[in-house]
């Protein structure tokens, strides 16, 4: 499976907007698909290291159990006005709980909030990225890039 480190050696100046835009935010959201198939969104606070990218949640998440039963993901940073005039970043993949105490413990170093001893992590593993940049003249003349490429 991709990791973030993947798309950051096959794609760097995508990357470096994918990582500027995640940590200028607090929250990010992610798009899950529900047991019965209907689609959720949650307000998620990404924590991106230079190995990965990942969540911390409640053992009771709603969003923990969809990315443990089905694994696909959306995530999508959010934008700063109705018309935008920064980068919007769109990942796509699939998650995986991790379990290895010391990739917690390093990923929980980098959270910027208490990572509590019931969180579970989860590693999400990036396959797509889209990254739609508006125009400096105009801003609908908007320009997309994709990893991997289209």
């Amino acid at each position: 499976m991709p990791s973030w480190s993947t798309f950051a050696k096959e794609a760097p100046a995508l990357e470096a907007v994918a990582r500027e835009r995640l940590q200028a935010l607090l929250i990010a959201y992610l798009a899950t698909t529900s047991r019965g198939g209907a689609p959720r969104v949650h307000p998620v606070t990404p924590i991106l290291t230079d190995e990965g990218l990942y969540l911390f949640m409640e053992p009771d998440s709603p969003k923990g159990h969809d990315l443990r039963r089905d694994g696909r993901f959306a995530l999508h940073a959010p934008v700063d006005a109705p018309i935008p005039t920064v980068a919007q970043v769109y990942f796509a993949g699939r998650g995986r709980a991790v379990e290895d105490t010391e990739n917690r413990a390093a990923v929980g170093l980098a959270a910027d909030y208490p990572v509590l001893d019931r969180f579970v992590l989860f590693e999400l593993e990036v396959e797509t990225v889209m990254c739609t940049r508006p125009g400096v003249e105009d801003p609908y003349a908007v320009t997309r890039e994709f990893w991997p490429p289209r």
